[in-house]
């Protein structure tokens, strides 16, 4: 595909993929619809977060 970090956004719904993006150095979008609730993604460092899939379209 070659988009470079800054055309990147990591997407996901735990305190791994949280701190995954932050490894990586990618903007990190946390989302409530999967494995964890907002209050447990938020104590583990969650910055944006989203609660229905369309929210996504609003990032790019």
């Amino acid at each position: 595909m070659q988009i470079g970090r800054e055309g990147t956004v990591y997407v996901g719904d735990s305190d791994v993929d949280i701190m995954t993006a932050k490894n990586s150095g990618l903007e990190c979008i946390s989302v409530t619809w999967g494995f964890r609730d907002e209050e447990f993604l938020l104590e583990h460092g969650a910055t944006q977060i989203i609660h229905k899939p369309e929210k996504l379209l609003e990032f790019f």
